[in-house]
């Protein structure tokens, strides 16, 4: 997607970057997430599955509130919220894992892209 800003020149930007600042334009408003929830490239699918995941090097809890093969929402416990960016692994089961990276927050959630699409294995344990 390409932007001109009034008397600027036209930037590129990644399709979690335009969802990003649309959320901040409409105020976070719940309506607007679901509306914004279309412009993704997977489905994602509810879940309330509660994950042990290490990020910023401890290991917290975390619900998996929704997850797609690329990505999942999820609500972290004790308030703790990784900072954009950062990676976390999460543990279905020993020894089933899997990565991503912090690509927004609000609040204790949290939006995480997968570092590769979930494998059968994965997929099968969180039951996708």
């Amino acid at each position: 997607m390409a932007i001109s800003p009034p008397g600027g020149p036209i930037i590129r930007q990644s399709l979690i970057e335009t969802i990003l600042i649309l959320c901040k334009a409409s105020g976070g408003r719940t309506r607007n997430r679901v509306a914004l929830m279309d412009l993704r490239g997977t489905d994602r699918k509810p879940s309330n599955l509660v994950l042990e995941c290490v990020v910023l090097g401890r290991t917290e809890r975390a619900i998996l509130c929704d997850v797609s093969p690329t990505g999942c929402r999820i609500e972290m416990f004790d308030g703790v919220v990784p900072q954009r960016g950062s990676t976390i692994v999460f543990e279905v089961r020993d020894p089933i894992y899997f990565a991503g990276e912090v690509v927004w927050v609000s609040g204790n959630e949290a939006g995480v892209r997968f570092t590769r699409p979930l494998s059968p294995e994965v997929s099968n344990a969180l039951e996708l």
